[in-house]
Parts: C-alpha cells; structure tokens; sequence
C-alpha cells in the first residue's frame, strides 16, 4: 500500500468516526429534548435507602440496639432529604419511595409500589397518575463508556466527564434505573467527600435549576 492510499484510507476512517459520533451526539440531543418535556409533565420518583438488608441482619442477630440506631439515623437522613425537595424543587411533582420497592415497578408502571407519605411512612393510597415519570437518587456517578470521550466540559451545564466518575451526586435515571445522558442535565454532584461539601438543599437548588435552564433553552 502506497503512503498515499494509506493517507486516503486513514482520512476515510477519521471521517466514518467523525460522522458516528455525530450521529449519536444528535441522538443524544434528541432524546433528551423528548426527556426533559416529559419530565416537567410527569413526575419525579425519589428512591430513598431504606437499609433494609442491613437491620434485618442486625434483627436476626438480637442486636436491637444497633438495628434502631440504624433505622433512627437513616430515617432522619430521608427526611431532610425529603424536606429540601419540597421547599427547593418545583420542576415538577415529586413522590418519594424505598428502595426495597424497587423490584416491584414493571414495564406498565409503578406496579404494587407503596409510596411514603410527608412523614416517609408507607401509604398504599398514594398512587403516581403521571403517564411519564424518572427516578432520582443520591449516588455514586456511574461510568459510561460512550460518554467517557467527554472533552471535559461542565457538569453543572449539563455535561458529564470522566473525572466525575465515583463522585456522590444527585443522579436522575430512566424508567430501567439507567442514568441519562448528556446534555440532560442528569446529575448534580454533592462534593461530600470535599471541604466544602454542599447542602441537601444546595444540590436540589442547582439540579432544580438545571433543569428549567435545560427546558427554557430547548423550548416546552
């Protein structure tokens, strides 16, 4: 093979990579226009840790104090959680659930779901009418091998890099758990294990704005 047709052969290669990647880009730009407009119309699922394998070992072993401590002590982490979410989030409706509920949402909706009331107490009687709806927790940032290419743009514009990979953010995903992807602006990161970790309610605030950022700029 002569320079010359390598030469050719390698620019043809670069320009199929190029025109991939912008055909996953606009997809990406697509469905996540489709997502945000479904989002401020439907609803938004807060799934909360419930410990739940935790005290039933701790139950199992008679170590009842320990097995409080734990319950008391999560509860009050899902509260504020739950309280910042109804004084700084107004996107759209938000309901809050357990995560040992988890397995009970199906391909038709929520299922047998029992939802928690203001109080995060079970309450069979709540029911999401919301044809649409994403789930939200706070978690360690996933990788994505498609979007590891990241350039390094913002994260707090909505873009997603590699270095935020195994940080603590507030994370929203599909109906399958899986995060969104970019430019959703899918995540806000609580830099907990930083100095200057911010608040539960600083978190929701950014991510609340985020996303009427995201949806004035892309148009209801």
């Amino acid at each position: 093979m002569t320079n010359s047709t390598l030469s050719k052969a390698l620019v043809l290669i670069l320009l199929i990579g190029v025109s991939l990647t912008s055909s996953a880009q606009i997809r990406y730009e697509q469905d996540a226009v489709k997502d945000i407009r479904a989002l401020k119309k439907g609803a938004l699922l807060v799934r909360l840790q419930d410990r739940a394998i935790l005290i039933s070992q701790l139950q199992e072993r008679g170590r009842t104090q320990e097995m409080n401590a734990v319950i008391q002590k999560n509860k009050e982490r899902n509260l504020k959680y739950a309280k910042a979410f109804k004084q700084d989030f107004n996107f759209c409706d938000v309901y809050f659930f357990h995560a040992s509920e988890s397995d009970k949402f199906t391909e038709e909706g929520t299922g047998d779901v029992v939802f928690l009331d203001a109080n995060l107490n079970p309450d069979s009687s709540i029911r999401v009418t919301a044809e649409n709806y994403f789930f939200a927790e706070f978690i360690t940032l996933e990788s994505d091998p498609e979007e590891d290419q990241s350039n390094g743009l913002d994260p707090d514009q909505g873009k997603y890099k590699k270095s935020d990979m195994g940080f603590h953010a507030l994370v929203i995903k599909d109906k399958a758990f899986q995060q969104l992807k970019r430019p959703f602006p899918f995540y806000t990161k609580t830099l907990e294990s930083l100095p200057f970790k911010r608040s539960d309610r600083k978190v929701i605030q950014i991510m609340n704005e985020k996303l009427h950022g995201y949806l004035r700029k892309v148009g209801a």
